[in-house]
């Protein structure tokens, strides 16, 4: 999950990521199973908004939820592909 404003996340996301507004989460986004992995992410490790999204997660029973610290511009720095959303 892409916790990232919507501009950013139509900048650039991690492929298959779905945004997701941490403040107001939209669980029906969220798997039916609650044994799935979720995995949250915003812009860098100075963000906070997927220990947001994670807390969330954990909050409504997903017991395997984790933090990409490293954010987007991690991905992108370790030159990994993303995607972007058309206007």
């Amino acid at each position: 999950f892409d916790n990232n404003t919507p501009e950013v996340f139509a900048k650039h996301h991690i492929p298959t990521a779905v945004h997701l507004d941490p403040r107001a989460p939209d669980f029906s986004l969220f798997p039916s199973n609650k044994q799935s992995k979720l995995v949250f992410y915003c812009k860098n490790t100075w963000c906070m908004a997927s220990h947001q999204g994670a807390k969330a997660a954990l909050d409504k029973g997903y017991p395997n939820t984790y933090v990409y610290a490293d954010g987007i511009d991690g991905w992108i720095e370790a030159g990994q592909p993303v995607e972007t959303t058309p206007e």
